[in-house]
């Protein structure tokens, strides 16, 4: 793309989209605090995600059709559906729009790339650190291998690696469960079970593979922060629900498991490794959110009466519906202020018009100036001679008899016909024959005079 049109026809697109994610992340926080439980919190988050990347890529599909389809009109392609606010641009700044159109493209592209390599990286470091993994225990095996069974899971496996922090969940499609060295060193079934179980809820759910959407969504949007609050948004909820399903399945083991998890933080605070996939104490500061959704009381929460719950399904239906109305107050486009002269195509437009087209001497001139007299065709009588011999007699018999012939050749309606096989005449022509007309009349009067003196 090397036009400033069509740079300045994407900063619109931009801007709309930027704007709309924003709202709709907004509208997304309210419709949290509708929601009840962690698990529908992630759900909400991961739908607003996979919406903003779906959005961005037909906003820009259909762009770039658009300027394909309009490229030899010249018109400036807009966002779809069809802008509510135009807004123009000085002319003067196309050269300006075009430089930094082209700098902020290549921005944009070196982003995604740098991203794009970070995520190489981490996934070769997992792989190479994974490499280093050994057994676990016999104990322990077992005692895992009885909670697969538990909660229905198969190949799953169980690695020791000493370069983590704390446990961990990795891959989707065959997944491991990590443990730091530390955990074979506590010995207490009851600890190791609860750590195991939040793990295994983080495999049932498949949160290392939405991980994996969501950081390769946030590569391609990371202009935008409403996505990577959604992200950090997903991160949380996603070990709530874990955690009330591990309290949900021992409810009177509730205090216990909320001591399990401060003590494993406080055991990996000391964090000498990077985060390995989805981390059981990876976010410290939510740690006090964790320890309170665990200890409150499920059934006081789970009891919702049927009023409240229509009182929600309303509210967010209302909330939807407005911010589809404001979806078309927010689409934007941006053009350049058109041009003052008329350009070349107007003027081949209206050069072919059927006014244009029509034959001149099919046109009506009304005599209603007494200039109009001079204004004739073409004849004989009015050409100039260029024989040194002529009488002024010969040119004032040949006046005459010109003004006889317009007379008799002028019709009622005022038209004046063309000779026979003359062709259409431009104005310019007509402009010289009246003149020279205007002279021959002011030399036959002169003449006249100097005979009257003469006389």
């Amino acid at each position: 793309m090397s036009s400033p049109d069509i740079y300045l026809g994407f900063a619109g697109l931009f801007i709309s989209y930027f704007l709309k994610i924003a709202v709709a992340c907004l509208f997304c926080w309210i419709l949290a605090a509708l929601l009840h439980t962690p698990r529908q919190r992630f759900t909400l988050w991961l739908g607003f995600v996979l919406s903003s990347f779906a959005y961005w890529i037909y906003a820009v599909s259909t762009f770039l059709a658009s300027t394909v389809s309009i490229a030899g009109s010249g018109a400036v392609p807009h966002p779809v559906p069809q802008p509510s606010h135009l807004l123009l641009v000085p002319a003067k700044f196309q050269y300006a729009t075009l430089i930094c159109g082209r700098i902020l493209g290549c921005v944009y592209v070196l982003g995604v790339l740098l991203l794009v390599a970070v995520g190489i990286w981490k996934r070769m470091r997992l792989r190479l650190l994974l490499g280093h993994g050994s057994a676990p225990s016999s104990a322990l095996q077992h005692l895992f291998s009885k909670m697969c069974g538990h909660f229905g899971i198969r190949n799953c496996g169980l690695l020791i690696v000493s370069g983590v922090n704390s446990p961990a969940t990795v891959y989707w499609w065959r997944p491991r469960i990590v443990l730091p060295r530390i955990c074979e060193q506590w010995g207490e079934a009851g600890l190791l079970a609860d750590i195991l179980s939040h793990e295994l809820a983080h495999v049932t759910r498949r949160d290392y593979f939405w991980s994996s959407i969501t950081d390769a969504i946030c590569g391609l949007l990371f202009f935008h922060p409403a996505v990577w609050q959604a992200r950090k948004q997903m991160r949380i909820h996603r070990e709530m629900a874990c955690d009330l399903a591990v309290v949900s399945a021992r409810p009177e083991h509730r205090a216990d498991y909320a001591q399990t998890l401060t003590q494993v933080a406080r055991l990996c605070l000391p964090r000498k490794y990077p985060v390995v996939g989805i981390d059981f104490a990876a976010a410290p500061s939510l740690l006090r959110h964790r320890v309170e959704a665990i200890l409150d009381d499920s059934e006081k929460n789970s009891q919702i009466s049927g009023t409240r719950r229509i009182c929600r399904a309303f509210a967010g239906v209302a909330l939807v519906t407005a911010y589809g109305f404001l979806c078309f107050a927010m689409a934007l486009a941006i053009a350049f202020v058109p041009s003052s002269q008329p350009s070349s195509d107007s003027v081949t437009a209206s050069l072919n018009s059927p006014a244009a087209a029509a034959p001149i001497h099919k046109i009506k001139r009304t005599r209603t100036q007494p200039e109009a007299e001079h204004f004739v065709t073409e004849s004989p009588a009015y050409r100039l001679s260029s024989a040194s011999g002529s009488s002024a007699d010969t040119r004032e018999s040949s006046f005459h008899s010109g003004e006889h012939a317009v007379a008799d050749s002028t019709g009622a309606d005022g038209t004046l016909p063309m000779r026979p096989g003359a062709g259409p005449k431009s104005p310019s022509v007509d402009r010289t024959v009246e003149s020279v007309v205007v002279a021959v009349g002011a030399v036959l009067g002169g003449d006249k005079d100097d005979r009257g003196k003469r006389k």
